[in-house]
């Protein structure tokens, strides 16, 4: 089994308690989805403790979960917890994008020297309208649930000139360093 900030993690990103079967179902489909590769559903189900076992995951394993998690590998996962940036029971910085209303802008920056700025749309997607230094590009289309100060970018999915790119990771090991709305 996981540690639990590790199960905590997933049940935030996955927006669903992992720790049951159906939540663990899910979570399998959804670390396919995002990262493209695939845990079968006993390893998840060890993982998050809905099955009981002595295995220890193995390391491919463990960095399918960082990635998922939006880390570059389980070491990053790790460092983050010892710095203290995946301490789910503060909420400081958190935006949930889903709730805000159209037109409305946000701001982001990460390291080294990375910015963007967001229009969240009517369908609920987000539009990039300024991008520095950044692989995101103005008019890229992005979907995004939740944005907070401290963790990775996790964008579900990027939208370039009508062609979806999937999804796509910023900031991945020390996350955003700045999240305002506008």
């Amino acid at each position: 089994m996981l540690k639990e900030e590790i199960i905590d993690l997933l049940a935030r990103k996955a927006g669903r308690d992992v720790r049951i079967p159906a939540g663990s179902d899910w979570l399998q489909k959804d670390i396919l989805t995002v990262t493209g590769e695939n845990l079968s559903l006993q390893t998840v189900k060890r993982m998050t403790g809905v099955l009981q076992s002595e295995t220890i995951p193995s390391r491919t394993s463990l960095d399918i979960v960082a990635r998922y998690l939006g880390f570059e590998d389980y070491p990053a996962v790790e460092r983050a917890l010892i710095r203290g940036v995946s301490d789910f029971k503060r909420d400081e910085g958190l935006v949930e994008v889903d709730l805000l209303p159209a037109d409305t802008r946000l701001e982001l920056r990460w390291s080294p020297d990375r910015r963007i700025v967001l229009r969240r749309l009517p369908s609920g997607e987000c539009r990039v309208e300024e991008a520095e230094n950044s692989k995101l590009r103005v008019g890229d289309r992005l979907t995004i649930s939740q944005l907070t100060q401290g963790y990775p970018l996790n964008v579900r999915e990027v939208v370039r000139d009508g062609r979806a790119l999937g999804p796509y990771t910023a900031a991945p090991e020390y996350g955003l360093t700045f999240v305002r709305i506008l």
